[in-house]
């Protein structure tokens, strides 16, 4: 039951905050997604540390997001199985702990950045990385659109936020479940 809800709580936040938010700043929205998908992949491993059971809720909230979205099996859709698929791989490996809980965050954030290579578009013709470029090039004039630099920064933002959202959904999770216990 747990998993539904985290599941239905995943794309629920996919389809009407990522919706809102993809139609403000692409980028933004990127981000947001990114950090609520590591959360809810460590949080449905701490809470049901089984091996796929975020597998398991990665496919639900696929299933949901196709369901009222207009039965459309897109990018989106697909994002949220591999998502799961990450968390899934990086603790068969490692475990569930901080260290298989950062390189998860990292894998996630550093997938949505690249993920139009992934799945047949050119990365330097997406709205998402043409809104990155723009703002390197805005603090960085020197800089141009071709540059591999800017390929480079977008990974190196996404690593660090990666890492970031690891720690945060870590610790977090922790403190839900401890409080959750304690009721």
């Amino acid at each position: 039951i747990n998993i539904v809800v985290l599941a239905s709580l995943w794309a629920a936040n996919e389809i009407f905050i990522g919706r809102w938010l993809k139609s403000v700043n692409i980028f933004s929205a990127g981000l947001y997604l990114s950090f609520f998908s590591v959360l809810m992949v460590i949080f449905g491993k701490k809470l049901a540390p089984v091996m796929g059971s975020v597998f398991l809720m990665g496919i639900i909230a696929a299933f949901f997001k196709f369901l009222f979205t207009g039965f459309n099996a897109n990018v989106p859709f697909l994002a949220l199985i591999i998502q799961a698929a990450i968390g899934e791989g990086v603790w068969l490996i490692l475990r569930l702990n901080l260290t298989s809980a950062l390189l998860t965050g990292i894998l996630i954030h550093c997938y949505t950045a690249f993920h139009p290579i992934l799945h047949g578009s050119q990365l330097i013709k997406s709205r998402y990385y043409l809104q990155f470029s723009r703002w390197v090039l805005a603090v960085q004039p020197s800089a141009s659109d071709s540059d591999l630099r800017v390929p480079l920064y977008l990974l190196v933002v996404h690593a660090l936020l990666g890492i970031l959202s690891g720690i945060i959904a870590w610790f977090l999770t922790g403190w839900l479940l401890k409080w959750k216990r304690d009721r």
